[in-house]
């Protein structure tokens, strides 16, 4: 048998509980009686709408500069290595750690460019998501205020993109 102190923690709790919930329920709003849940396929509109489009060429166009800004570089690694490597039993030791000396320099050159790269991309990607919710918002907050939506829910991601 339950003692007379659970009891009483149990209605001290309860109690507490409805105290708490009081004053949120006197501020809440009149539920709907159906609410209007409206999926997107993100997806879809990234790779079909004009501005993805023009985002993925600027993204190209982009890939392209950086290509050739590292081309160079790889290159002559590739030279610099193919010689150290044709020239290991015949290459005086001198000349040898110069070379593998130029091969680390370089790799640090092509690191250096791909590092940068790799931060340049993020940057571009986040500018490019933020051109998108730039424009993708107004039109959610136009359409979900004139049917009448409660949420927009982006299909591949399960995030809700208004409310």
């Amino acid at each position: 048998m339950p003692s007379k102190r659970i009891h009483f923690v149990a209605a001290l709790t309860a109690a507490l509980c409805l105290a708490l919930a009081a004053p949120a329920a006197a501020k809440a709003k009149p539920t709907k009686q159906k609410v209007v849940v409206v999926v997107v396929d993100m997806n879809k509109i990234f790779q079909e709408s004009k501005l993805s489009k023009q985002i993925q060429a600027d993204f190209r166009t982009w890939d392209e500069g950086i290509r050739l800004q590292a081309q160079p570089k790889l290159d002559l690694l590739k030279q610099k290595q193919q010689a150290l490597e044709a020239g290991k039993a015949t290459l005086p030791e001198a000349e040898r750690t110069t070379l593998e000396k130029e091969i680390q320099g370089i790799q640090q050159e092509v690191s250096q460019i791909q590092a940068k790269a790799r931060q340049e991309y993020q940057e571009r990607q986040n500018a490019a998501a933020q051109r998108m919710q730039a424009k993708l918002s107004p039109v959610l907050e136009a359409l979900g205020s004139e049917y009448g939506w409660d949420v927009v829910v982006n299909k591949g991601e399960q995030n809700i993109l208004w409310s």
